[in-house]
C-alpha cells in the first residue's frame, strides 16, 4: 500500500540511514539508535506540516514529548508508513483536544 505523496515517499527514503533495527516488542522503538530515531521524527514532522498542521498544533499535541515517544514506531514500519500513522495518530489527538477550537479559547483571537 503506497502513499498517496509520492513525494512524501521519496523524501522518507532519502531520511532513511539504512536498515531498520529489529526492535524487542512490537510497537515500541527503544531499541532504535538515536540517529534512527531522528530520521522517524522528521519524516512524521514534515509530514504533519505537509498535511497542514501548524508547529504550534504540534508542539501542543506532542506536550513535551517528542514525536516517536509520543507515537512509537512500529516494528518493521517504514519511513513513510510511520509518517502516515502518526499524523493520522495526531490529527485524532488533536481533534480529541477541540482541536483549534480549545487553542482560541485558551489563547483568545489573534
Amino acid at each position: 500500500m503506497g502513499s498517496d505523496y509520492p513525494d512524501r515517499e521519496a523524501r522518507a527514503r532519502l531520511l532513511d540511514f539504512g536498515r531498520l533495527e529489529r526492535t524487542g516488542a512490537s510497537h515500541r522503538s527503544e531499541g532504535a539508535g538515536p540517529r534512527r530515531r531522528r530520521a522517524y521524527a522528521r519524516a512524521g514532522y514534515f509530514a504533519a506540516i505537509e498535511d497542514g498542521l501548524m508547529p504550534d498544533e504540534i508542539r501542543q499535541i506532542l506536550a513535551g514529548r517528542t514525536l516517536v515517544d509520543a507515537f512509537p514506531v512500529w516494528n518493521g514500519e517504514s519511513l513513510a508508513a510511520y509518517a502516515e500513522r502518526a499524523v493520522a495518530e495526531m490529527m485524532v489527538a488533536y481533534l480529541g483536544e477541540g482541536g483549534a477550537h480549545s487553542a482560541l479559547l485558551r489563547d483568545g483571537p489573534a
